[in-house]
């Protein structure tokens, strides 16, 4: 079994896998760049994580991980895509109540859109954060409480 931040990242991937527009362009990395054929996917990756949740039994750890996923889109219609994207995640995440028992809750955090002008082709990227609080028993993290 995997720590489960893996398994939240894991999670989120087959959540997203199927959406109308990104369909199963969704990516567990952001290794890699992104050529405008695979356009548009999203890119799911893990960001921060913080400890300190007060509401949790004895020897356990609450922790607040961010979820980052990055949308790629390319053409002259960015701005429209990259928001139904945006609404689509949005609606396939909170679709299942604390991700099916392994959270505790997650909840929007932020989202930034930006367009690189050096590339050969117009694309933009919109990275949308989201913070999912889970709960694991001390020195066993591949088991959320």
């Amino acid at each position: 079994m995997a720590h489960v931040r893996q398994q939240i990242r894991e999670y989120v991937v087959t959540e997203l896998t199927g959406l109308s527009t990104t369909g199963t362009n969704v990516y567990p990395s952001r290794v890699l760049p992104v050529p405008n054929e695979l356009m548009p996917c999203l890119c799911v990756y893990l960001g921060k994580e913080s400890g300190g949740e007060n509401d949790v039994p004895l020897n356990c750890s609450g922790r607040t991980l961010e979820v980052v996923i990055d949308a790629y889109v390319s053409g002259q219609d960015a701005d429209d895509t990259l928001n139904e994207i945006s609404a689509e995640i949005e609606t396939a995440l909170f679709a299942v109540p604390a991700m099916g028992g392994l959270t505790r809750g997650i909840y929007f955090r932020s989202m930034a859109t930006v367009y690189p002008t050096d590339a050969a082709k117009p694309f933009g990227i919109q990275r949308n954060i989201f913070a999912v609080e889970y709960v694991i028993e001390d020195g066993d993290p591949e088991n959320a409480v």
